[in-house]
């Protein structure tokens, strides 16, 4: 009886030990709880097939479709044609409903070493140094962005524009990390960032408010004290909360300008300084590098690893991203297509850039087959020098190390 209620006593002890270091650890780093059961969710959810063998067949017969393809060629040329008439002005277009005006943007730039708060945006023992290591942060609303400038005074520069998942501290992805000193030593300075309210981003102002639509039904003095919702008890940032965004000010901008902002002006502060200019970006983060390289064209070359797909090829059950790609004015208004072939063109219209799209042919996020080679088809149909499209045979959800190798330094 007695060694029952030792080992009894022994398991609620260990039990309790172990519950008191997972809480610790959460504490120590936010994500900890949420990454945890992340990996074991995704670990057995994907191992399913995305669809069974007769939904596949069905969505492929519908995307293979004659009619359908004709359809998609005509609409995506008609699109094609008019940016290529007059790309600058269709720049000038977005940008007055898509970035927010400079004056009310703070744009800093300070070293590493110079500020010890901000070095808790970077994990321990990733730089050997700090020196030569920069801070660029932008702020309006109280929203905040961080880019980090690794500067070894090149004329050429690499960004990075982490994602959603496993990329959003760029710092502590694998691929990235071992990319980024392929690129260093040839030549190139290296600027990471990350999605609005993610990795770099997620130490934000508890002031963070920003205006929002009167007529709508919902109570703007809530909305502008929190910008947060809980998952496993912490707090993770929600793009959700964008879409009610209303600044009679400027009542032109629209909800999106406050995701692409922060990076865009981050980019432009230090754009001048480099000859060449290459972005990159997964998921989220590739989105991100679609619709930045449109509007900067200063970046030559540009890939995004699984960031979109035209609104004809978008699986609607899996579209959980309001702002970034539908249910909002801005997506009534566009199509990528207009942000793929805006890519293409500088910014005296000339077409001397390149937009490269990436997907994975066993990719179990985003984009997978049929519809990714579906749209590659039509994309090759419509012949926009500069619009590459690529489905490269991977399992995972990650950018190419070598594809990006190859392309960049070759």
């Amino acid at each position: 009886m007695n060694s029952k209620k030792l080992i009894i006593a022994f398991t609620f002890t260990t039990l309790l030990i172990l519950s008191f270091l997972f809480g610790f650890m959460s504490y120590r780093n936010q994500n900890f709880a949420y990454g945890l059961i992340a990996k074991v969710y995704y670990f057995f959810e994907l191992q399913k097939p995305n669809l069974n063998k007769q939904g596949y067949q069905e969505i492929k017969t519908y995307l293979e479709n004659h009619e359908f393809i004709n359809y998609q060629k005509l609409y995506a040329k008609e699109i094609y044609d008019s940016i290529k008439e007059n790309p600058v002005s269709f720049r000038e277009e977005i940008l007055k409903k898509a970035i927010l005006p400079k004056k009310i943007v703070t744009i800093k730039i300070v070293g590493l070493n110079d500020n010890h708060k901000l070095q808790e945006l970077i994990p321990k023992n990733v730089f050997k140094s700090l020196d030569n290591k920069f801070l660029i942060s932008t702020k309006y609303y109280g929203i905040k962005h961080f880019g980090i400038l690794e500067k070894e005074n090149n004329k050429k520069l690499f960004i990075f524009n982490g994602g959603h998942g496993e990329s959003k501290n760029p710092l502590e992805y694998k691929k990235f990390i071992k990319l980024k000193q392929e690129l260093k030593n040839n030549g190139f300075d290296i600027l990471s960032l990350s999605m609005s309210g993610y990795g770099y981003n997620v130490f934000q102002d508890k002031n963070m408010s920003f205006p929002v639509n009167q007529n709508s039904n919902i109570y703007s003095n809530s909305l502008n004290k929190s910008f947060d919702y809980p998952v496993f008890g912490k707090k993770r940032f929600s793009h959700f909360i964008y879409q009610h965004f209303f600044d009679d000010n400027y009542p032109e901008k629209y909800p999106i300008s406050l995701m692409l902002s922060g990076n865009y002006y981050i980019i432009k502060k230090i754009e001048n300084n480099y000859d060449e200019i290459v972005m990159a970006g997964l998921s989220g983060g590739a989105w991100q590098t679609t619709m930045i390289s449109s509007l900067l064209p200063k970046i030559k070359h540009s890939y995004s690893f699984a960031g979109s797909l035209p609104n004809a090829y978008r699986s609607l059950e899996s579209i959980p991203h309001p702002v970034e790609s539908n249910n909002s004015k801005f997506w009534y208004e566009y199509d990528f297509w207009h942000f793929y072939f805006l890519s293409l063109f500088d910014e005296k219209g000339f077409q001397n850039r390149e937009h490269n799209l990436i997907y994975g042919a066993k990719d179990r996020c985003c984009f997978f087959p049929p519809h990714s080679p579906s749209f590659s088809k039509v994309a090759d149909m419509v012949s926009a020098d500069g619009l590459d499209v690529f489905i490269l045979e991977k399992n995972d959800h990650n950018i190419d190390v070598e594809f990006l190798k190859e392309k960049i330094i070759n």
